[in-house]
């Protein structure tokens, strides 16, 4: 049987595993964040801020999925084509951020 130190001592460290970020599953969304940070940030800034007069991401509406999934695999002016690069799930995560922030 364990002891009371003992016992609070693995409750802490299941505390400490479960609150971990390892821990978990990303949402979409910040799996999509995550990539846009690495990816997209450089041109449509942190958190779509916008910076280079490039379109304006806040705009799309959700109902524009289709036109996101055009411009963004196909590539549009001078954004490259990014199909090929992400999986369909992290063309949702992208998406899943966006509308997070935009919404």
């Amino acid at each position: 049987m364990w002891g009371r130190a003992q016992g609070a001592r693995a409750a802490l460290v299941f505390l400490v595993f479960c609150a971990s970020p390892q821990a978990r599953a990303q949402t979409p969304a910040e799996t999509g964040e995550r990539l846009f940070e690495e990816n997209c940030a450089g041109c449509h800034g942190e958190r779509i801020s916008n910076p280079n007069d490039l379109f304006d991401l806040k705009e799309l509406r959700k109902d524009q999925r289709a036109r996101f999934d055009k411009s963004v695999r196909e590539g549009k002016g001078q954004m490259p084509a990014w199909e090929g690069t992400f999986t369909d799930e992290e063309f949702d995560g992208i998406w899943a951020y966006i509308r997070s922030v935009a919404d």
